[in-house]
């Protein structure tokens, strides 16, 4: 906008930058707080302009320059203020920003801003906005922990896979928490050790949910390479309740971090109160890896014992997509942990993903854990199931750690929790192959063709889609009709919140 539009506007006021925010109470429904009005939500050098007549049931703000600690300004930086008040036990707060330049375009941030900004407000937030809501909410007495944030999606894969199951499985006024651990690899102490207290969890969380993704470090860390201890306040949250603890760990190298951890700590919570003990953090390798085959998504089983979360023994894949990012943990038990879910045997000897472990705290409540060597994101059905999987195997879990769940758990298969763009089938291929895709939501996609050098060559979709999973054949024709010759293409979607790229081989 500044380059095109001759730089950034200005008014009476100062910089054209505004900050666009909705403000909601999503707190304990027996104790509400009033919304503060509008009009004091505005805190130093920022200005409140009003209700936005474009963007309804927004209030707009505008910014001030951003200035050095030395009071000198920085180019081309804003900063925005908001009052103090809003920092509130269960308010939930949803914001976004907007620019005009000199020539009048405006732009916002994030770019979909201006077209999703009527979607209505959800428990767990806004799906495509900014947001933070103060915690505990005192509405729920699950916390969910999203420690892969913003990463492979705009919330992160693990929860775009977690909030319908969500959805399935829990009663609608106990949809949990949700902890965003922001730069998750980047150890910069975002973690909530670094921002809970002991009270704060003991008093207001019976169950926590925790994934960390394909992270390979930083996952629950440990205080000393980085100044989160998550560690510490999940050892201290289970010993010191005054009430039943339910923990549920996914993670493909939680196990693998923890283990190569000097931390008491981080000992104390995988082998006492999880009763899990690491032995390999990759499936993959050792199975074969890439010399001998090595299993890249293995096949899971759960294990019944009636004592266990697990009702039945229900089969599942868990996908690896790439055995390099996919390390999927290798489990055993230690102390009264007990393995319940085994990938397949190799050379007659059986492995483990999973373990479940029941201890006591200190003032005598059950502690319940449920550990997976894997992220909830890459659970598959292994085929035609419903419900899912995925929904059926986290009913069994939340309600096996003491909380409600819904009679009956949903289907939500129908709608894809993710965008996602399959590897085509089959690869190398001659004369044809199929591209699969998926649509979170109806919108614009496109799905192009292009070779090695960058050029493209075919257009298969250039249109709008329903929400739901799609398939493309590709010929090996250019958009002129004409036959290309044998050797790499790529493949690429684009829709307004997502973009993948692929590779495949053509071989005549």
């Amino acid at each position: 906008t500044s380059l095109i539009g001759g730089g950034i506007a200005e008014d009476a006021n100062g910089p054209k930058v505004y900050m666009l925010v909705r403000v909601t109470y999503i707190g304990d429904p027996l104790n509400p707080k009033a919304v503060p009005a509008a009009n004091l939500w505005a805190g130093d050098n920022t200005i409140y302009i009003g209700p936005d007549p474009t963007y309804t049931g927004w209030e707009r703000f505008q910014g001030d320059t951003a200035y050095t600690g030395a009071g000198n300004p920085v180019v081309d930086r804003y900063a925005f203020d908001l009052n103090d008040d809003l920092f509130t036990r269960g308010f939930m707060i949803e914001y976004f920003f907007e620019a005009e330049d000199n020539a009048a375009a405006t732009s916002t941030l994030p770019s979909w801003a201006s077209t999703d900004y009527n979607r209505p407000t959800e428990r767990r937030g806004h799906a495509w906005m900014y947001e933070w809501t103060c915690l505990p909410s005192l509405a729920s007495d699950v916390l969910y922990v999203d420690d892969f944030h913003n990463r492979g999606t705009w919330q992160g894969t693990p929860q775009t896979y977690f909030d319908p199951t969500f959805d399935a499985v829990l009663p609608a006024e106990n949809i949990p928490d949700r902890y965003d651990v922001n730069a998750p690899s980047s150890l910069v102490s975002n973690g909530p050790g670094s921002r809970a207290r002991n009270y704060h969890m003991t008093q207001a969380y019976h169950k926590v949910i925790w994934d960390s993704g394909n992270l390979e470090s930083g996952t629950i860390t440990d205080g000393l390479n980085d100044k989160s201890n998550d560690c510490a306040l999940l050892n201290a949250w289970m010993d010191l309740s005054d009430h039943d603890c339910g923990l549920w760990v996914c993670g493909d190298d939680i196990a693998y971090d923890l283990n190569g951890s000097t931390a008491p700590g981080a000992t104390v919570l995988m082998n006492t109160w999880c009763g899990v003990s690491y032995l390999q953090n990759s499936y993959y390798e050792l199975t074969g890896g890439r010399v001998a085959g090595g299993v890249v998504s293995p096949k899971c089983t759960t294990i019944t014992d009636g004592i266990g979360p697990f009702l039945a023994a229900y089969n599942f894949s868990v996908f690896g997509g790439c055995p390099v990012i996919n390390q999927f943990d290798v489990l055993g038990h230690a102390g009264t942990g007990v393995e319940n879910v085994k990938y397949g045997d190799f050379e007659s000897t059986p492995y483990y993903g999973g373990v479940y472990n029941i201890d006591v705290n200190t003032p005598g409540f059950s502690v319940k854990t449920q550990w997976f060597g894997f992220s909830f994101m890459y659970i598959r059905d292994v085929g035609p199931t419903s419900p899912m999987v995925r929904n059926r195997l986290a009913k069994e879990i939340i309600e096996w750690m003491g909380n409600e769940v819904n009679p009956s758990i949903i289907d939500t298969d129908d709608v894809p929790a993710a965008y996602s763009l399959s590897q085509n089938f089959p690869n190398p291929f001659n004369p044809t192959t199929s591209i699969k895709f998926a649509m979170r939501e109806k919108g614009h996609v496109s799905l192009s063709i292009y070779n090695v050098a960058g050029q493209l060559v075919r257009t298969l979709v250039d249109d709008v889609r329903d929400a739901g999973p799609h398939t493309e054949e590709w010929n090996g024709l250019n958009n002129l009709g004409t036959s290309v010759a044998s050797g790499v293409y790529f493949y690429k979607m684009e829709t307004e919140h997502y973009s993948q790229t692929k590779k495949m081989v053509l071989l005549r």
